[in-house]
C-alpha cells in the first residue's frame, strides 16, 4: 500500500509515495526553467517551458512517477497540497490552471483512487509546533518555516533527498518540495 504526496507549484513540485508508517519509498522532483530567465542558463540540465507546455509537462512527470510507483505498489490515496496563493507573483491563473490540469490527468490515469488536498496550514501544524516556529524563525529568517519543516525530517529521509538532489543537481529548494510532500503523506496517513 502506497499514499501519493504532491507538493504542487509551477517550476518545481516535489512527489513523494509512502507507507502507512511513513516510511519513504519513492521520491522526485519534477522542475523546470522559463525560457527567458536567468536561471535557464544556470539550470542547463532543466527543461525550459512556459504557459501550456509548462502544465502539460508537469503532468505528465507526476503521473509518470504515480505509475512507476503503483508497478509495485497498490495506491491507497493521492494528496495534492491546497492551492496557495500567498505569492504576490500575479500568476493566481496558471497556478490554479497546473493545480486543477494535474489533478484531472490524474484522474483520468487513476479513476478509482481517492485524490484529496490538504492545505498547507493543517499538514504543517502538526510539524512546527508554536515553539517551533519561533526558533525557526530566529534561525533562520524568511524561511523560518521551510527549514524548519526540513530540520524535523528523519535523518535517512534528509539524507537521502540530499544525496538525489546532489546527484541530479538539482537547486537546493528542492529540499523544500520534497519535505513538504513527505509530511502532507504523513499528515494524510495520521488522518486514517
Amino acid at each position: 500500500m502506497a499514499y501519493i504526496n504532491i507538493d504542487l507549484s509551477l517550476r518545481s513540485t516535489g512527489l513523494t509515495a509512502i507507507d502507512d508508517d511513513c516510511r519513504l519509498i519513492d521520491y522526485d522532483v519534477v522542475q523546470s526553467v522559463n525560457n527567458i530567465s536567468k536561471q535557464a542558463k544556470k539550470y542547463k540540465q532543466l527543461p525550459e517551458y512556459n504557459g501550456s507546455q509548462l502544465l502539460i509537462y508537469n503532468a505528465q512527470k507526476i503521473v509518470s512517477f504515480i505509475e512507476r510507483v503503483n508497478n509495485s505498489y497498490a495506491i491507497d490515496g493521492i494528496v495534492i497540497e491546497g492551492i496557495s496563493f500567498g505569492s504576490s507573483s500575479g500568476k493566481g491563473d496558471i497556478i490554479s490552471g497546473n493545480w486543477w490540469y494535474v489533478r484531472t490527468e490524474i484522474r483520468k490515469k487513476f479513476p478509482n483512487v481517492p485524490i484529496g488536498s490538504v492545505p498547507v496550514l493543517s499538514w504543517r501544524s502538526k510539524v512546527l509546533n508554536k515553539a517551533d516556529k519561533i526558533e525557526a524563525k530566529e534561525k533562520w529568517g524568511r524561511k523560518s518555516l521551510k527549514e524548519g519543516v526540513v530540520a524535523k525530517l528523519p535523518t535517512e529521509v534528509y539524507e537521502e533527498f540530499c544525496s538525489y538532489i546532489s546527484k541530479n543537481k538539482l537547486k537546493y529548494n528542492s529540499i523544500y518540495d520534497l519535505a513538504d510532500s513527505y509530511y502532507m503523506g504523513c499528515y494524510r496517513v495520521s488522518l486514517e
